[in-house]
């Protein structure tokens, strides 16, 4: 088992998937605003560094793109210029790619603005807001024939993605803390605005006492410690392109503790040890 807490969706493979939806495309010569770049792109709060594919919708064969590609966190009005590269696309011709080295902020919308250089209001731009935290609810655990589990609630219209609950515990005769992660799946929850991930507490309670090598009755050797849940809210194309044509998307990954209930410790033979008690 892993205790490794996120398992992050590659931002280049969501922009890979954007530019292939891209050379599917038909360019209208016929837009607003000519000439007006396609934009392709991905705001990932999980990297450091972000990318957008910028191509001409007048010109078709030029691989290396002229044009003036900046960022802007609306609210704060930070600006970032990007750079740009040459890159070979997937289907093995040249194309040009631009990238700023930063991280976006959940819950903050950004323009991204491609401009020809040299004339004033020509270009594109893609908005979008990179996803922000669900609001977790945290209904009792229940205990059912002898099943113990936990239902959570991440309110919001995105579907949580690499769902993984972590558990740290910790031998109560003394050692370090050691954290525990399992893989879990959200379903739709219409009736409760959201999305829920029922989590199996006494299945994993038994997997984490199998790898530390304690026998199912002895219910004091293992103290629960913390509780951790994270996930992935990725919007693939909920940007808006303007004067242009394109795909816009973002991401961001976050994770989130409660408080397992006394009662519910103790059913999945730990130790409440929760919050240093």
């Amino acid at each position: 088992m892993s205790a490794d807490r996120l398992r992050p969706f590659p931002a280049l493979v969501l922009l890979a998937a954007l530019l292939a939806a891209g050379c599917s495309d038909a360019f209208d010569p016929f837009v607003e605003a000519e000439p007006a770049f396609a934009l392709y792109g991905f705001l990932d709060a999980r990297r450091d560094t972000q990318f957008v594919r910028v191509q001409p919708v007048t010109d078709l064969d030029t691989n290396r793109v002229t044009a003036r590609v900046t960022s802007t966190a609306l609210g704060t009005g930070e600006r970032i210029a990007w750079r740009d590269s040459l890159v070979l696309l997937d289907d093995g011709t040249l194309g040009t790619v631009f990238y700023a080295p930063f991280r976006p902020e959940p819950g903050v919308r950004y323009r991204v603005e491609a401009a020809l250089p040299g004339v004033p209001g020509v270009g594109s731009a893609a908005e979008i807001t990179v996803p922000a935290e669900a609001d977790l609810r945290v209904p009792a655990p229940s205990v059912v024939d002898g099943i113990v589990t936990q239902g959570l609630v991440l309110e919001g219209d995105l579907r949580p993605r690499d769902v993984r609950v972590t558990y740290t515990v910790q031998r109560v005769s003394g050692g370090e803390p050691v954290p525990f992660s399992f893989e879990y799946v959200s379903r739709s929850v219409p009736s409760a605005g959201g999305f829920e991930v029922v989590v199996n507490l006494l299945r994993d309670a038994r997997a984490i006492r199998t790898v530390l090598g304690v026998e199912p009755g002895d219910g004091q050797s293992v103290a629960l410690v913390d509780l951790q849940l994270n996930y992935d809210l990725v919007d693939e194309r909920g940007g808006v392109v303007s004067s242009g044509l394109g795909a816009f998307g973002a991401a961001a990954c976050f994770e989130t503790g409660w408080t397992l209930a006394p009662a519910a410790v103790e059913a999945i033979g730990f130790v409440d040890a929760q919050g240093g008690a």
